[in-house]
């Protein structure tokens, strides 16, 4: 591992920096295949990350905070996806730390050179948090970023991307706005309302509608449940706009809105062919019951998913959300069990045979 002499002699510990309106800079290097950072950042921020990458996912990330004296730590750090990222283990060595002021802190990575994809244009990402926060340990959750941004570096020649001054700017910047945070939260919690009263009450209610009202009021019912569903389904199209569909409740909730338009089809055939076969009736009625229960489900990967997103150690969300759906499925069960055994009973004594749909 090289010295901080050595550093300097190939230029990192100058004061050759892009660096972001925010004021967060960043010098590179790759040399010998390890990977040089020095990353400057004012005392106003929580904190402040760099990774090494073009996106969240799989990105070598360096998290860069401050304690309660004022000295910078780093935290090496890898997400699977846009989660909260943890702690990695990787070959790297902090070189140089600042001990009071704002942060600063210069570190050698080897392990980084595999996420090294073009020297000569290497992308990176960044974000930041504020306002100003002190941390224990380099291993304490984050806060949710308020911004987040992209800059590109040649890093071959041991110099910058952009050079000939002491500091540029990045030209790359991609900054998101500080209420980027509240307004992502305001549409996961959108997203999240809309699905969960399509699935835990709307969808079951309209179910029943059938059986205790009419076949009309039945699919006037749920084309308004599936109107709800596609606001909820296009609000997740957009908060996740750029991200991979890689999550279990992305790719489920992508199942299950595909599924619920097969269901609205089946409904259709069962209702115009009713009295030729019930055939289609009893797929129509148990596929709808399994999409109901995997949209339930999902749910509740939703809700984790949301509380990874902006890093929320809460229980009570997901104690709240099964409560009121096993309550709304016990009286759905329930209800149904009467309907059927009512149902028996007019057959039995010679009553009229009825449209069956919950």
């Amino acid at each position: 591992m090289k010295s901080i002499a050595t550093l300097a002699s190939i230029g990192l510990a100058s004061a050759m920096f892009q660096c972001q309106s925010n004021n967060i800079c960043l010098n590179a290097n790759f040399v010998d295949n390890v990977l040089y950072l020095n990353a400057t950042g004012p005392s106003t921020l929580g904190w402040f990350g760099i990774g090494v990458g073009t996106g969240m996912a799989g990105a070598q990330l360096f998290v860069f905070m401050r304690n309660s004296s004022g000295a910078t730590l780093v935290s090496a750090r890898t997400a699977p996806s846009e989660v909260m990222p943890t702690v990695d283990q990787l070959d790297w060595t902090l070189d140089h730390a600042a001990s009071s002021g704002g942060f600063n802190a210069s570190l050698s990575c080897p392990g980084c050179a595999k996420r090294v994809t073009a020297a000569s244009a290497q992308p990176f990402i960044w974000s930041m948090y504020a306002p100003a926060k002190t941390f224990t340990t380099t291993s304490e959750n984050l806060a949710h970023h308020s911004a987040r941004g992209t800059w590109m570096f040649d890093v071959s020649n041991n110099t910058l991307h952009v050079s000939g001054a002491s500091v540029q700017s990045a030209p790359v910047s991609k900054s998101i706005g500080g209420n980027y945070a509240s307004r992502r939260l305001s549409l996961i919690i959108a997203h999240g309302v809309l699905m969960a009263t399509s699935f835990v009450f709307l969808f079951p209610i309209g179910a029943l509608f059938i059986r205790f009202w009419s076949l009309r009021a039945h699919y006037l019912m749920q084309g308004f449940n599936v109107s709800v569903l596609v606001a909820g389904f296009g609000i997740a199209v957009f908060i996740s706009k750029g991200f991979q569909l890689s999550t279990p409740h992305q790719i489920i909730g992508l199942v299950v809105f595909i599924c619920i338009w097969l269901q609205a089809l089946l409904g259709l055939l069962h209702h115009l062919h009713y009295k030729r076969s019930q055939v289609v009736g009893f797929y129509h009625r148990y596929f709808g019951r399994a999409v109901i229960l995997l949209g339930i489900a999902n749910g509740y990967l939703g809700i984790e998913l949301a509380l990874d997103l902006e890093y929320m150690n809460l229980v009570w969300p997901v104690a709240l959300y099964w409560a009121v759906a096993g309550v709304m499925l016990i009286v759905y069960t329930g209800l149904s069990i009467y309907v059927n055994v009512r149902s028996r009973r007019r057959k039995g004594s010679g009553g009229e045979n009825e449209c069956t749909g919950a």
